[in-house]
Formats: structure tokens, C-alpha cells, sequence
């Protein structure tokens, strides 16, 4: 739990805005919940766990009410699910005729943490409310649209942890602070997807058609022809999967921009979303490198705080077809596979650079163009040596086995030239 608070720490402290200055007293409350590894929500905790759960509910309540107001929200996030979870097992251990799978013991955990704690901050209320206003169907987009902008960020954040069916704040968002965010995308997305409606696909063309069922098998003049019209159709099929994901992305990059409007934290990694799926794009039709770096360094220049919400905003950008030879698939990128893939479009030169090496050397083969093969590849990062072509790789495959490990020549040493090694034994010790 201590490295996950610490990222909980450094990004509710880089992305609130409303951040208030914090009191020694809650700076120490904060590192305490930090260093707390122990696990309360069992039924039975451990008498350490559970002593040292009490010491920082006592240390919570010992703290002014603005002093709690100022708690970076994504570490009480972790102190609160801890304390609701708490209280369930007490509710379900008091309750033996209710079933611990109920929402009662929810129910009852959330009013109890409330007596336990003594004041819990405005925005657990507010992200319960906030939350079923946005899951409620009956509720207009543009209602909602301005619940949410009338909401403060850790109301936003928190309302990540509302469970629907306990009717409270009943998960953590452990760290994510896009989970929140989320909840308001993804109305923004399903009412756009509704009034604009996603590319229709051709129908999946279903299964290859298998060799073993024709008389020829794999020569049998109707399998081939089979399998030629069954190759084309997955083709199309894919194609357009892949062009209906790309369209979506579009859908989510404008729900986000709806949603960076209204929350500033979100606005450089929406750019960075927008550059790494350009440089892929770019890439891809054929336009060159030169934006995939130039979107790995806008990422690079990003904060950790905003990396991090970066990394956790997981919609599907876009999406490409795959030809695989004797099949056809596609390939999904939410924006940490945009980034990484825009990193191997910066360091496909490696790729070319090694063909270059590989087609320059000529037989008969010695060890200097093994040694110069064998660095030219280690250059080649893990994830682009499937881009190394066949043929390349088999060349490069004799090239290093056309030397046979060295051999011995077959002559014996002079011995009776060489020195032998004199050895000094201790005073007193035995000599055999």
C-alpha cells in the first residue's frame, strides 16, 4: 500500500486545483496512512492490523474539520474504503441473520463511518449524489453536464467509488483518478455514438475453411478458391472493425475535450492522446517519423502527475488492421499503446539500419562480420524484430553459423619453459 499511496499522494497533489495548504498535522496523517500495510477488511484482522487501524482512525478524528477538508483526496480515498469495509465486517459479525452479501451491511457501514470518524469531508455526500445523477436514465446529458461542472475535483474523483448497487461510496478508485472522470465520459460518448452512429460492418466471414474437408486437401482446386474468398472477406471484415474503432476514438477524443473544458487536469494529457494517435495515423499512411517523436517528446514534457492520468484513461483511439499472411486480424491502442507504439515508429531505423548491415555482407563470411551483424541487432528493440524481414533474418541466421567455434590446433604447450609456482607454507605447518 505504501507505493501506491505515494503515487496517490504526488497526483491528487499535481492535478487539484482546489488544493488547500496542508497542516503539519495532516502532512503527518498522510504519510501515516502511506506506511500502513495492514489489512482490516477481513473479517478477522490481525491485533497488529488492526491496533494500528485505531491508531489512525484516533489520529484522523484528533484533526480539525478543515484540516480533514484537506486531505489529498486520492489518500482518503484509500483511509475511507478501509474504514467503510471496517465497519461492514462489524455489521455483518452484529447482523448474523443477514446475509453478508446484503447492500444492508453497506448501508450500515457507510452511516457507521460517519460515527466512527466523527466528520467525513463534504465531497463522499456530494460524489454519492453526484454519481446518481449521472447513472440516472432518466436524467438528461445536458442535466447532467451541469451537475458536473457545478462539481468540485475531489467530488469528481471520488464518485469513481460509488457502487450502484450499495448506493455509496463502497470501492476505491486505488490511484485512479480517471475513474470519476469516466463516469462523465462515457455519457458524453454514448450520446454523441447515438446521434452519430458508427460505420456499419460487413458480417465476421466465420471460420477458414479447413483443408481436411476437401479430397486434395490443401491442393484441392476448390480449397484454394474457397480459401482465396474466405481470405477476402476477412480482410474487409477487419478493415472495417478497425475503421469502426478509429471512428469511436474520434467520439472519445471529443468527450474528452468536453471534459478537459471543464477540468484543467485532463488538458495536456488529451493533447499528448491527440499527438501519439497522429504520429501512429501518420506513421501508418505513410507520412514518415517525424510526428511519433515529436509526440514521445510532448509526452515526455508532461509532469508525472499528468503521465499518470495519461496512463489511466484506457478508451480504445484507434485501431489498425493486421495482415497476417493466411489470416486477417486487428489491433487495438488506448493511449498507453499509442505512446509506445509512436516510441517503436521512432526506433524503426534500427530495423532499417540492420537490413543495411545484414545486405552489405558478403560471402565467404569471417568474425568481423558476424561481430558487426550481431550489434546491429542487439540495437533492434524486443518489440520491432518481428518488423525484420524473412529474408534478412534468415541471411542473418548463416551468418552466424558459417564460423564453427573455435578449434584447438591440436599442439601441447612447453611445459618445461614455464615457470611453476613456488608455495610458502605457514611456520609450523606439516609439509607433504
Amino acid at each position: 500500500m505504501l507505493c501506491l499511496c505515494m503515487l496517490m499522494s504526488a497526483m491528487a497533489v499535481g492535478l487539484n486545483v482546489f488544493a488547500q495548504e496542508k497542516s503539519e498535522a495532516v502532512a503527518r496523517f498522510e504519510a501515516n496512512v502511506e506506511a500502513f500495510d495492514g489489512d482490516v477488511t477481513k473479517a478477522e484482522p490481525s491485533a497488529e492490523d488492526l491496533a494500528a487501524y485505531e491508531k489512525l482512525v484516533a489520529e484522523y478524528k484528533a484533526l480539525g474539520n478543515s484540516d480533514k477538508e484537506s486531505i489529498d483526496v486520492l489518500v482518503f480515498d484509500v483511509f475511507y474504503h478501509d474504514v467503510v469495509m471496517r465497519e461492514r465486517q462489524i455489521s455483518i459479525k452484529n447482523h448474523p441473520e443477514i446475509s453478508s452479501s446484503k447492500k444492508n451491511h453497506y448501508v450500515n457501514a457507510a452511516a457507521q463511518a460517519v460515527t466512527t470518524l466523527g466528520y467525513v469531508p463534504a465531497y463522499i455526500d456530494n460524489a454519492v449524489a453526484l454519481a446518481k445523477t449521472i447513472a440516472d436514465r432518466k436524467t438528461s446529458v445536458d442535466t447532467k453536464k451541469a451537475a458536473w461542472e457545478a462539481t468540485d475535483y475531489n467530488t469528481l474523483v471520488m464518485a469513481g467509488g460509488y457502487g450502484s448497487t450499495h448506493g455509496i461510496i463502497s470501492g476505491s478508485v486505488k490511484g485512479d483518478a480517471f475513474k470519476g472522470f469516466k463516469l462523465m465520459g462515457d455519457v458524453i460518448y454514448n450520446d454523441l455514438l447515438k446521434a452519430n452512429p458508427a460505420p456499419t460492418k460487413p458480417k465476421s466471414p466465420g471460420l477458414a475453411p479447413k483443408p481436411g474437408s476437401y479430397a486434395e486437401g490443401e491442393n484441392d482446386p476448390k480449397y484454394i478458391a474457397d480459401f482465396a474468398a474466405w481470405l477476402e472477406k476477412a480482410e474487409a471484415y477487419n478493415k472495417a472493425y478497425a475503421a469502426e474503432y478509429t471512428y469511436k476514438g474520434n467520439l472519445y477524443i471529443e468527450a474528452l475535450e468536453w471534459l478537459a473544458s471543464v477540468e484543467p487536469s485532463l488538458k495536456a494529457p488529451l493533447e499528448t492522446i491527440k499527438a501519439v494517435r497522429e504520429g501512429k495515423s501518420a506513421y501508418d499512411s505513410g507520412a514518415g517519423t517525424s510526428k511519433a517523436s515529436a509526440a514521445v517528446k510532448e509526452y515526455d514534457a508532461m509532469s508525472d502527475a499528468e503521465k499518470t492520468l495519461f496512463g489511466k484513461i484506457s478508451y480504445t483511439f484507434y485501431d489498425v488492421a493486421v495482415d497476417n499472411i493466411i489470416s486477417w486480424s486487428y489491433k487495438s491502442f488506448n493511449a498507453t499503446a499509442l505512446y509506445n507504439a509512436c516510441i517503436d515508429i521512432g526506433n524503426a531505423r534500427y530495423v532499417d539500419y540492420f537490413v543495411v548491415v545484414i545486405e552489405n555482407i558478403e560471402e565467404p563470411y569471417d568474425r568481423a562480420d558476424i561481430d558487426a551483424a550481431k550489434a546491429a541487432y542487439a540495437k533492434v528493440p524486443a518489440t520491432l524484430q518481428s518488423q525484420i524481414p524473412t529474408e534478412t533474418l534468415a541471411k542473418y541466421k548463416d551468418i552466424l553459423a558459417s564460423i564453427a567455434p573455435d578449434e584447438p590446433t591440436g599442439e601441447r604447450p612447453n611445459v618445461e619453459i614455464m615457470k611453476s609456482t613456488v608455495v610458502k607454507y605457514p611456520f609450523g605447518a606439516f609439509k607433504k
